[in-house]
């Protein structure tokens, strides 16, 4: 049997089992597609609602849209999963605008967009290349493996989850979890022990991020 004809019966014997395992969708049926880990940020959702627009019988593409916009591209059937909730309609879809998975969800973000901007400076984030610079945002724990800079305003940094253990302290964001506050209410005594979580051992400060 020529190579052709094989790879033809084994790619219809893969689009047949992909149709028994997942359920089949039509044009108006809501579906969810996942977001990477690094274009959401802390407290956005996992998962894009979507819509089909179109289905190209043919090749087995889906056209989905958002209510920000038309997807790029054509997804297959295993790239998204089915919604039995119809929460968006095919008049909700802006189909003025085309956009990508990241745009769309930096558009339903419930923060400043992806959680993980981050900068990698050495000259303490004076020049323009420096992102949060760009970005207009302070610098956070995630950049440059946490030296302090210029944008901070001489704040220092902390580690959320060894903050979560000392019951002074609070954190001012919940969805962004920073700046940690009321650190001032750590007893002196506590500043002389060393992390039992980071094994650290950190300088008496006043504010932190």
């Amino acid at each position: 049997m020529p190579v052709a004809q094989t790879c033809q019966k084994q790619a219809e014997k893969m689009v047949a089992r992909s149709n028994q395992i997942l359920r089949p969708v039509q044009v108006g049926d809501n579906v969810t597609v996942p977001i990477p880990s690094v274009d959401r940020g802390r407290g956005d959702q996992r998962n894009l609602l979507c819509i089909v627009l179109e289905h190209d019988q043919t090749n087995d593409q889906f056209k989905l849209g958002t209510k920000d916009g038309i997807l790029n591209g054509s997804y297959s059937r295993n790239q998204f999963t089915f919604s039995p909730i119809r929460s968006l309609a095919l008049q909700d879809v802006n189909t003025q605008a085309e956009l990508s998975v990241t745009e769309a969800a930096r558009q339903q973000s419930v923060g400043d967009g992806p959680g993980f901007l981050k900068c990698a400076c050495k000259t303490g984030c004076v020049r323009k290349t420096c992102k949060c610079v760009k970005s207009n945002v302070l610098c956070n724990s995630r950049c440059h493996n946490s030296l302090s800079c210029l944008i901070n305003d001489g704040t220092s940094w902390a580690h959320v989850r060894c903050a979560w253990w000392i019951p002074e302290v609070k954190i001012g964001n919940a969805t962004e979890m920073e700046p940690i506050i009321d650190i001032e209410k750590i007893p002196d005594e506590r500043w002389a022990l060393i992390c039992y979580l980071c094994k650290e051992k950190l300088e008496h400060v006043s504010s932190v991020v």
